[in-house]
């Protein structure tokens, strides 16, 4: 019984150490976009400003 019950915690840690994982990999993945996005708006507001000028 308590050995079945380590084998169950084993698995549900790996499953969690999986999920962090993957979310850690979404959210470097979300930082690459938004920074991105933020240069992008960046540039189209230089853009923008020198074109009135």
């Amino acid at each position: 019984m308590a050995l079945n019950q380590l084998q169950r915690v084993t698995l549900l840690s790996d499953n969690l150490q999986d999920s962090v994982e993957e979310i850690s990999a979404s959210l470097q993945q979300l930082n690459r976009t938004t920074e991105a996005f933020i240069v992008d708006q960046r540039q189209n507001s230089d853009d923008e400003s020198d074109s009135e000028s």
